[in-house]
Formats: structure tokens, C-alpha cells, sequence
């Protein structure tokens, strides 16, 4: 999204866009809606400042089952300053692309129901419960000793 300061009268500038989601190059992210912007723009003593909220809706795989998990990505509180105003417009996005970046969560999950069945696909996970105990492991140096047993024969 390019911003020409020309455009920016005393009082500020808003703007609402959007821009496309190719620009975040993120493998395992499949966009369902372009990264919509709400932006207000204002010339500052000797700097332009674009404030407002960035947000979309992407597909990324769910950690439990790998089926694609609908994630809505919400940037509140977008800031830029650029002090460089011998430029007659100003791209912001280089910007908007890190910032939804850095909202992008590091891995998804869904929230299951009460009885541990998916919302999004009905897949019943109740057997993975955390709650429930597990048969204790076999004790894991037994294997290691018999190699050595073996080797020394």
C-alpha cells in the first residue's frame, strides 16, 4: 500500500485498504481474505506517522490432526514513523507484512469440546486426553545394555 504525502492534509489522513496476502511468503499459510487495513495518517514536526489496525484471516495447519485451521490474525495497534520526507510517498508494506508476522501464532490448535470431539471437523480426541494416565515407560538405558551385552560376545 503506497501513501502519497502529498495527499496528507493538516489534520491527518484516514485510509482503509487492502493488500495482498501474497506479500507474507509464509509456506504452511494459505489466506482466506486479504490483510485489510484502517489506517490514520499525520504529518509530525519532521516525520509522517501511520497509526491503526491491521487484520486477516489465514489457514494454517492445526498441531493436532494437520487438517487446516481457520486463524483470524488482528494487529491492534499498527505504528510506523518514517523520518525520511524527501520522499513523496511511502510504502508501508514491508511494515504491515512484519507485523502480521509477529501476530502469526507458532503453531495452532483447535479447541475441543467437553467431550473432546473437534468443533471444526468432528474428529473425537478423548483418547489424547492429558488428564489421563499413561502406562509408564519401559526403562529406556535397557536397550543400551543389551547392545553392550551383545557386543562384548
Amino acid at each position: 500500500m503506497i501513501i502519497s504525502l502529498a495527499q496528507i492534509p493538516e489534520d491527518g489522513l484516514d485510509i482503509s485498504g487492502e493488500i495482498d496476502s501474497s506479500i507474507l511468503e509464509v509456506p504452511d499459510l494459505t489466506s482466506k481474505s486479504p490483510i485489510r487495513c484502517t489506517l490514520h495518517v499525520s504529518k509530525q514536526e519532521e516525520a509522517i506517522l501511520i497509526r491503526g489496525m491491521l487484520e486477516m484471516t489465514a489457514l494454517t495447519p492445526c498441531a493436532r490432526c494437520l487438517e487446516l485451521l481457520p486463524v483470524k490474525l488482528v494487529v491492534e495497534d499498527f505504528v510506523q514513523l518514517t523520518e525520511d520526507l524527501t520522499k513523496t510517498e511511502i510504502d508501508i508494506s514491508p511494515a504491515v507484512r512484519e507485523e502480521i508476522l509477529l501476530v502469526l501464532p507458532n503453531y495452532s490448535k483447535c479447541e475441543l469440546s467437553s467431550s473432546g470431539t473437534c468443533p471444526i471437523f468432528g474428529k473425537n480426541w478423548s483418547s489424547l486426553n492429558p488428564d489421563t494416565p499413561s502406562a509408564p515407560l519401559s526403562d529406556p538405558w535397557s536397550v543400551l545394555d543389551n547392545y553392550q551385552k551383545s557386543d562384548r560376545s
